[in-house]
């Protein structure tokens, strides 16, 4: 079984095909029944990153021959298109060997089977939707709070330079569906860490 896998994985990177698993994240089935564009937008991991804007909810692997990145982030695409993703962040995962292919190259009467090394090929995407509303806060990727743009935040106490640390009782950073349920003039919770003063719990 493991020799017949073996080799339908060289099959696939020997004929430039892709192969493409999704992993569903906690906001899957909320983001899912929020609809979403017919074609989403692509960026790539080292140009934009995931902050309190956007929340992810599937994450597509696709796994294929060195040589066929871009056919592999095609494959992608496509997949995130059919889950209605606002956005889907590219990255490269690398290349790892995969074993051998056996080419027969003639030689007078017979031939000669040569052995060429395969190279893996990961890509991820990550499939994201777009908050239907903002929190109001820029944050870097210590989660320390960098420029505050929301009003009533700033209002509420909570200051640049704290560490935002939970939104209605939801760890920062883990996305739950219910960050897609706030709306605007929604009361929220944060919880924030304060350098020389410890935890701040704010509405």
């Amino acid at each position: 079984m493991k020799k017949f896998i073996l080799v339908l994985i060289l099959f696939f990177f020997a004929t430039g095909c892709a192969v493409i698993n999704v992993t569903h994240l906690p906001a899957y089935d909320y983001a899912i029944s929020m609809g979403g564009p017919d074609k989403p937008k692509l960026f790539y991991a080292d140009s934009v990153r995931i902050d309190s804007a956007m929340t992810p909810y599937a994450v597509i692997v696709g796994i294929g021959g060195s040589g066929i990145r871009e056919m592999i982030i095609r494959t992608i695409w496509k997949k995130a298109a059919e889950l209605k993703a606002d956005i889907v962040l590219i990255k490269d995962g690398g290349d790892r060997f995969a074993g051998s292919v056996a080419t027969a190259i003639p030689m007078g009467r017979g031939a000669m089977a040569v052995a060429a090394p395969a190279y893996q090929a990961t890509i991820y995407g990550y499939c994201l939707r777009l908050n239907p509303s903002l929190l109001g806060v820029k944050t870097d990727d210590t989660k320390m709070i960098l420029e505050i743009s929301n009003d009533s935040i700033r209002e509420a106490g909570i200051l640049e330079g704290d560490k935002l640390i939970s939104i209605n009782g939801f760890d920062f950073g883990t996305y739950p569906p219910d960050v897609l349920k706030i709306k605007e003039g929604d009361e929220v919770t944060i919880k924030v860490v304060r350098p020389g003063t410890g935890q701040i719990k704010k509405k």
